[in-house]
């Protein structure tokens, strides 16, 4: 129980880190990205409003047009977007294009490769030549970003060269990454260390939590022996009466309630070394077990009704493997709707599956992993009147979870109900 209480805490945390993590990063790099596609918009805009050119910002100017030359820059920086007056007259210098211009049938008119080294003439009309075939008017090609414009009756493409904006982009993200997953490491060893005591004051608790209840059926085994043995003294010396009946019953019950807690206790400590765990014959084990039902639903005009496969062996402790049956078998009897059926299969080699299932009255169709929660009732169909304290499916639960095992409850119909184990 205790690794298994600090495992869940530390795959939660893990997990709950990671996820604002990669939010985090995923966030940052969609946003870098973003701003460089739109800083890359910008100025192809601004090279299509010139005809694929920057606008000219190199006046003549006299020694006394300094204000003209201001307001010229100022004006010049307003269509390159968000940037200062500096970066503003740097953009046309620190920008890599060329273009290549098209007839309206499709022949190369011109190719302007002045502004980028990068790139010859040649393998700038086989770039933009693939482009307009594919009749593209916009788009990232070869760490080149293009736009198209008309110009007459002829077809310009802008390609904008963005490879240092798109290689400081995959640098950070792999640097964002890189130091994510260290990060990661470095926690998951902190958590891994530091979970004892997160979670120490828990373990206190649910380890008083089992003593209260060791210490608890102990004592109230002696009063119980005592009340049945005064209960018998009546009976002997007055005879047997409905008040004797019903002590005696509730003695029963209460024993039985006792062990099962004592037993969940137990099994709640996982320990393996407890169990007698070998392989056995589980098809016998089932239909041994079943055979000792059929006269306790004869009586109550219930049909049961076995498909159950042969030499199916599982490695587990075959005694509580037969309690478990017992639980469910006792549980489908109990809750069954008059003259009802219980229909009892076990299939599969690999992974063996167990399924009980049985009529009732009414339930809701679904799942109802509710019903394996200790002490549940519902307010229908499980009520006091048949007995049980709600306890018996926990228990059937924790021996499957024992065995490493999955048990599910459904109800695919409103009138029937599936228990199925899963081995």
């Amino acid at each position: 129980m205790v690794k298994k209480i600090r495992n869940k805490f530390i795959k939660i945390a893990m997990l709950s880190m990671i996820l604002v993590l990669f939010g985090l990063i995923s966030i940052i790099n969609i946003v870098n990205y973003s701003q460089i596609i739109t800083e890359a918009d910008n100025t192809l805009n601004l090279l299509a409003e010139n005809n694929g050119d920057f606008p000219d910002m190199h006046h003549v100017l006299g020694p006394n047009e300094n204000n003209s030359r201001q307001n010229n820059a100022s004006g010049v920086t307003s269509q390159l977007g968000r940037t200062g007056p500096r970066e503003g007259l740097e953009k046309p210098f620190s920008t890599r294009f060329f273009t290549v211009t098209f007839s309206k049938s499709g022949k190369v008119e011109s190719v302007n490769t002045d502004k980028i080294a990068a790139i010859s003439e040649d393998d700038a009309i086989t770039l933009a030549t693939s482009i307009y075939k594919k009749k593209s008017t916009a788009g990232i090609e070869s760490e080149y970003k293009y736009k198209t414009i008309k110009i007459g009756t002829s077809t310009m493409y802008i390609f904008l060269d963005i490879a240092d904006n798109l290689s400081t982009f995959k640098k950070f993200l792999f640097a964002s990454v890189g130091i994510s997953v260290v990060g990661i490491i470095l926690v998951y060893i902190l958590v891994y260390y530091l979970s004892k005591m997160v979670i120490k004051p828990m373990l206190e608790s649910a380890e008083k939590q089992k003593q209260f209840i060791t210490d608890a059926s102990h004592e109230l085994k002696t009063p119980l022996s005592i009340i049945r043995a005064n209960n018998d003294v009546i009976t002997l010396e007055n005879g047997e009466s409905e008040w004797t009946k019903s002590t005696a019953h509730q003695i029963d019950r209460l024993n039985s309630l006792t062990e099962k807690l004592v037993f969940l206790s137990r099994m709640d400590e996982e320990n393996l070394e407890q169990f007698d765990m070998k392989d056995f014959d589980l098809s016998l084990a089932l239909e041994d077990t079943v055979s000792g039902y059929d006269s306790l639903a004869k009586e109550k005009n219930i049909e049961i009704n076995n498909s159950i496969e042969e030499n199916i062996h599982i490695v587990g402790d075959e005694a509580l493997i037969r309690r478990s049956i017992s639980l469910l078998l006792d549980n489908a009897i109990k809750y069954s709707n008059l003259n009802g059926k219980i229909n009892v299969s076990l299939s599969g080699t690999k992974h063996p599956i167990l399924s009980i299932e049985n009529t009732v009255e009414e339930i809701s169709i679904g799942d109802h992993s509710e019903y394996f929660d200790r002490f549940y009732r519902s307010d229908k169909s499980r009520n006091s009147k048949t007995g049980g304290f709600g306890i018996g499916l926990s228990v059937v639960k924790a021996i499957v979870n024992a065995h490493k095992a999955e048990i599910k409850c459904e109800s695919k119909t409103n009138t029937e109900i599936i228990f199925s184990i899963i081995f």
